[in-house]
């Protein structure tokens, strides 16, 4: 519902603007799922390719595919530490070299 006057005030607009910062890194992790789901389907035919979809696609005619990069970066081996930063930073800053090491117990 809009405010006769069409001002939501200066403090509204800025909670506003703070709440859309947030759910904006909150709902960030679809767009890489997104790419993973492309991947995975491998569905080229009957669309026309950007040059960033391109990449998506394993072509034997060069080495630009960027797949093996994103499953990497996407397998949960590597995702998994992401989940246990706070963990990380919070007790085993000291004890573990990274969250990687802690998440798959990699004592010194």
């Amino acid at each position: 519902m809009a405010l006769p006057n069409g001002d939501i005030g200066d403090e509204t607009r800025e909670v506003l603007a703070a709440q859309a910062h947030i759910w904006n890194h909150t709902f960030n992790f679809i767009s890489t799922m997104s790419l993973k789901c492309a991947i995975q389907l491998d569905e080229k035919e009957g669309y026309l390719l950007t040059p960033s979809s391109r990449l998506l696609f394993k072509d034997e005619t060069n080495n630009l595919s960027m797949i093996p990069f994103i499953q990497m970066i996407l397998d949960p081996v590597m995702m998994d530490p992401w989940h246990d930063l706070s963990q990380w930073i919070q007790y085993g800053g000291d004890d573990q070299p990274s969250p990687f090491a802690t998440t798959h117990d990699l004592s010194e």
